[in-house]
């Protein structure tokens, strides 16, 4: 779960926020509230251009190690009216350049990232990469050393996320354009929020808290899922642009007769190992011992099955609840999992364990925290064990209930 921010300062906008911040200072101070997002000593803080400073804490999953993002391609790089392709890409965490086009952060994984670009190009700047090449190619870009106009267009920007397979949080700059493109995912998987400052800057980060005692925030929004939203100059209130179209009730796909049930254990297998494609032994899987949390677990061995190191798997149980946890231990067994139990009782939920599960999941709703309070406390554990993500059950009666 990387953490992204940027702080943009559109042209005639004042160049700073509160007394003495500008934007790198303000972005520097956001990837500070993101560490805990990132396994890397330092975040990556640079300014992309001379109206937005952007920031990425990096978790690694694939990819090279040590910071990679922003990463950019350069407007100026190859012949003039050459299509800019990956072939012209860098990273700006090592890199400074004026010549900027396009550049990205993205927190999440592209699952089609290999139908996209090379997997020398995924070695080097992770699949994230893949959000950059999906720009270019939905934009057609072509080099030019008059700075041009806009290259991120609201109907290229439809096509490039409509071409994407994964759960992600996009920050996009368009430095000849003079714009900001915020977006995420059709699931909402990933978290994006959006704030407009009292001094009219337009800050973008993972978590709202990043925003907090920075500066006065007017209003915030969170990116709707499946949706973006371009920030210029102008722009006084957010428009959400959806790109893809919303199942609002069960009846709206057709006759449930007709639904296509003999491909559902192929896709569901193909998820779950796309999703391990990853170095696996940094991918966990929480196992409940019900339905649908162990056929996960079962894709995911089956998915790496080659492989001589074990799936991690983890249960926890509470009062009553601990009892499913058999269920579970049995289960991993059969599955020959590295299996981890942590069963909790009331002396476990302090008060500080409240506060702190409230500041993960940024709300005061009692049941969403009272549901979150076993996984947060799990999800210690499922790290002190190495695991930086993990699968799960849940999703499946919302689907298919």
């Amino acid at each position: 779960m990387c953490g992204i921010c940027a702080a943009v300062d559109c042209g005639a906008l004042p160049r700073r926020v509160g007394d003495e911040a500008t934007n790198r200072g303000v972005v520097e101070f956001m990837c500070n509230r993101l560490r805990h997002r990132g396994d890397l000593p330092s975040p990556v803080v640079c300014d992309v251009s001379d109206f937005v400073s952007a920031g990425h804490v990096r978790l690694q999953l694939q990819g090279a190690a040590g910071p990679l993002q922003p990463i950019a391609v350069e407007r100026s790089a190859g012949a003039s009216g050459e299509l800019i392709s990956t072939q012209h890409m860098v990273s700006l965490s090592s890199m400074n350049t004026t010549d900027v086009g396009v550049a990205v952060l993205c927190n999440g994984e592209i699952y089609n990232a290999m139908e996209l670009v090379s997997a020398d190009l995924i070695a080097q700047y992770s699949d994230c990469s893949a959000v950059l090449c999906a720009l270019l190619h939905s934009s057609g870009i072509t080099a030019s050393d008059d700075g041009g106009g806009a290259m991120l267009t609201e109907s290229s920007l439809r096509c490039a996320f409509q071409s994407l397979r994964g759960e992600y949080a996009v920050i996009a700059v368009d430095v000849p354009g003079r714009s900001v493109v915020g977006a995420r995912d059709p699931f909402g998987v990933k978290p994006l929020h959006v704030a407009l400052t009292g001094e009219s800057k337009w800050l973008l980060a993972s978590e709202a808290k990043a925003f907090a005692e920075l500066c006065t925030v007017e209003r915030l929004w969170e990116v709707p899922a499946g949706s973006f939203v371009i920030l210029r100059e102008e722009t006084d209130h957010p428009r959400f642009v959806p790109f893809v179209q919303r199942v609002r009730r069960f009846g709206d796909i057709g006759d449930a007769n007709q639904l296509p049930y003999a491909g559902l254990r192929t896709a569901l297998f193909e998820a779950v190992r796309d999703r391990m494609r990853a170095d696996h032994s940094h991918v966990g899987v929480l196992l409940s011992g019900g339905v649908d949390s162990s056929l996960v677990a079962a894709l995911a061995v089956s998915a790496v099955a080659d492989s001589e190191v074990p799936v991690h798997t983890f249960s926890v149980g509470f009062g009553e609840m601990a009892r499913d946890m058999a269920a579970a231990r049995q289960f991993a067994s059969m599955l020959g999992t590295a299996h981890t139990e942590l069963q909790l009782d009331a002396h476990d939920v302090t008060v500080d364990v409240i506060e702190r599960v409230v500041s993960a999941l940024e709300t005061p709703d009692v049941m969403t925290v009272r549901a979150g309070i076993a996984l947060f406390l799990l999800s210690e554990v499922v790290a002190s064990k190495g695991c930086k993500a993990v699968l799960c059950g849940e999703g499946a009666d919302e689907l298919f209930a």
